[in-house]
């Protein structure tokens, strides 16, 4: 039932724009051909990765699958262009009716130049995202200011990746790019905030394999988002502890640095419970029994939304994830909506919280104006 409303939903939404394409281009069964093609594709694609567990690039499925998302990607943008323009053209006709005003050759023209414009700059903008994909994710450097801050703290370096999203279109090379760019860092500790695949193990174990040359001083620290229970928590858990990841599930580590104490803890994601009970992330149950005279506590949680309980729990910085910082605009504008944080480094009460845009993607390849990254978060006591 819930696939059968989410295939109704997406078919709605490709013949919304299939319709007013065909109508704005005066070229009907053309529009519907593309976006129907669009669809196909889409849904196709995604049945034979899922139903038949085949690899990303086994039979080309791989280039199959990155063509439908890319345009699913121009069909979202799509649909901010033309639900906007739909409702004013309904609000002027509207007022047009009230006071009178006839509808004038000059205003017709406006109109229609204006949504020649933004149709335009929807194409345009898919392949500028398009590109600054393919192009990969950038190295952001992130300075953590913490008064008090133990001198042996100072200079420690975190690199943060989060949502690598393995799967359809995000496949082995992709992953090891990845690596690559984090062991140039040198980083002291390796931060992972979920969401590592979009399918199964054994369906992605080979992709996800160059995970395992990950390297840190001080080791390892992952916890899970909500795409690894859509494919098997569990074996996704295992499959990140033999890469050498400790996977934090309410719980904490602590590490000395000199003579200083770092205490790293870790929650499965807010919705986790609803595939598996036991995990109910719980930032206070995290640091429970936790040793006297740390010097510093970082909270990973693949949400943002974990920042008012662990700023209740007394951390001094959340890592986080989820959001993609929207991922493109014109999406990127509504993400603010649904979480208290979206992209960047913020304070909430004596609580600092980072959410990184992602390192990858999820779904169609563009990163229009928000590009993914690897973040490296350099503990210090001193302003700059």
């Amino acid at each position: 039932m819930r696939t059968f409303l989410f295939l109704s939903i997406l078919a709605l939404l490709h013949a919304y724009v299939a319709a007013r394409l065909g109508s704005f281009l005066e070229r009907r069964f053309l529009a519907w051909l593309i976006v129907g093609t669009s669809f196909l594709l889409l849904v196709g694609s995604q049945f034979a990765y899922r139903h038949f567990g085949f690899e990303p690039d086994a039979y080309g499925l791989q280039y199959v699958s990155f063509l439908a998302y890319f345009l699913a990607g121009v069909l979202a943008t799509l649909i901010c262009v033309f639900l906007p323009l739909d409702i004013l053209y309904l609000i002027g006709s509207g007022l047009r009716r009230v006071f009178g005003i006839s509808n004038t050759e000059r205003w017709v023209s406006l109109f229609w130049t204006v949504r020649l414009t933004l149709v335009g700059l929807a194409f345009f903008g898919a392949l500028v995202g398009l590109v600054t994909v393919l192009v990969g994710p950038k190295v952001k450097q992130v300075r953590v200011v913490h008064a008090g801050l133990p001198a042996d703290l100072e200079g420690f370096r975190i690199v943060q990746i989060t949502d690598l999203h393995v799967g359809p279109t995000v496949v082995r090379q992709d992953v090891q790019r990845v690596v690559d760019l984090v062991n140039e860092q040198a980083p002291d500790l390796i931060a992972f905030t979920g969401d590592l695949a979009d399918g199964f193990v054994g369906q992605l174990a080979r992709h996800t394999e160059p995970l395992s040359g990950l390297r840190a001083k001080y080791g390892i620290y992952a916890v899970t988002g909500n795409h690894e229970y859509y494919w098997g928590a569990p074996e996704w858990i295992a499959r990140m502890e033999a890469f050498g990841m400790k996977v934090l599930n309410d719980a904490h580590a602590v590490i000395a640095v000199g003579s200083a104490k770092l205490l790293i803890g870790g929650v499965p994601d807010t919705q986790a419970d609803r595939f598996l009970p036991e995990h109910v992330s719980d930032p206070v149950k995290s640091i429970a029994d936790a040793p006297a005279g740390v010097g510093f506590k970082l909270l990973l949680a693949h949400r943002p939304s974990s920042v008012f309980r662990a700023a209740e729990a007394g951390y001094d910085l959340q890592l986080s994830g989820h959001t993609h910082g929207g991922q493109f605009i014109p999406w990127s504008f509504f993400v603010p909506f649904a979480h208290p944080y979206t992209r960047g480094l913020s304070q909430h009460g004596s609580l600092q919280i980072y959410v990184s845009t992602g390192t990858q993607y999820w779904g169609p390849p563009n990163r229009l104006g928000i590009p993914g990254e690897i973040t490296v978060l350099t503990l210090s006591a001193r302003p700059e």
